[in-house]
């Protein structure tokens, strides 16, 4: 899934380097509260008011505690967003060789519940309630778009584009999207970008609510707000996903036919499987 993607570790650095300031001081302010008043006097404001003049802050001590801090904070922001891609790649469905069994016996699960969702809505498109064929068919939909491969909804979204596509017109995706980038108007491109960079934002999101639930360990509150941005950055991202997996298979259907006549190859009428395959033949130069 990484070509239809792109490189998630430097998108993440690049693009979001503004979301390091002000959650990374919020996190190190939160990182000093627990510090300072633990889970007994979390919500004690007298007390962290009574710290806050204790400090010699015109001092060179305090002129360094507050560099420290700013340096913690930049510190902060940088974990976050590396953080940010584990969590994108744990989302698609890419778990590391520990969890690999785990994620089989998910896939599993998965694929039956879709293929027996499959068989009623095939059977429902024989009676004559287009209502009841229309909801089993949501049904199935809510599962995946095509049979699951990957143990999370998430995952078999963008996997499944792939799997559309190939049926639909015989293309590899993965190998021909690099191409059918360059020749797509500015427009849909922009479109496309836009729903990468809602991607990239969710995964920094949820990275922040997993680095305050570890603050909870020392100040509850902190676990209360890292809960709650986590479950934020989660559901934004299952959105983002869903939009961008719609914008790359419209791209395939609106602008494949363009990618073939740019290689050469005649298109008469609608992109079949036949004139996919042979794109595809084309892209991979018999590799």
């Amino acid at each position: 899934m990484t070509p239809l993607l792109g490189p998630l570790g430097s998108r993440l650095l690049d693009r979001w380097s503004a979301l390091i300031a002000l959650p990374g001081v919020l996190f190190v302010v939160a990182g000093v509260l627990g510090v300072v008043q633990g889970h007994r006097h979390a919500l004690d404001l007298q007390m962290l008011a009574e710290w806050a003049r204790a400090e010699d802050w015109d001092t060179a001590g305090g002129v360094v505690l507050i560099a420290s801090l700013a340096l913690a904070a930049t510190g902060a922001g940088v974990v976050a967003q590396l953080l940010g891609v584990g969590q994108l790649l744990w989302w698609l469905g890419s778990w590391p060789r520990p969890a690999r069994a785990w994620s089989a016996r998910r896939t599993d699960r998965r694929r039956q519940r879709w293929t027996q969702a499959q068989a009623e809505f095939v059977r429902a498109l024989e009676d004559p309630d287009p209502a009841e064929a229309a909801r089993l068919g949501a049904r199935r939909n809510a599962l995946a778009r095509a049979e699951p491969s990957r143990p999370t909804w998430t995952g078999d979204r963008v996997a499944g584009v792939q799997i559309r596509v190939r049926n639909a017109y015989g293309l590899d995706l993965p190998t021909v999207w690099p191409r059918l980038w360059l020749v797509l108007p500015e427009h849909p491109c922009a479109e496309i970008r836009a729903a990468r960079a809602r991607i990239d934002q969710a995964a920094v999101i949820s990275a922040w609510g997993l680095m305050s639930g570890v603050l909870g360990l020392i100040w509850w509150p902190a676990a209360l707000v890292g809960a709650a941005t986590w479950v934020v950055g989660w559901v934004t991202a299952r959105q983002a996903v869903d939009g961008y997996a719609e914008l790359v298979e419209s791209a395939v259907d609106l602008y494949g036919g363009s990618l073939a006549t740019s290689l050469g190859i005649e298109v008469t009428g609608p992109l079949t499987p036949e004139t996919g395959r042979a794109v595809t033949r084309r892209v991979r130069k018999g590799a």
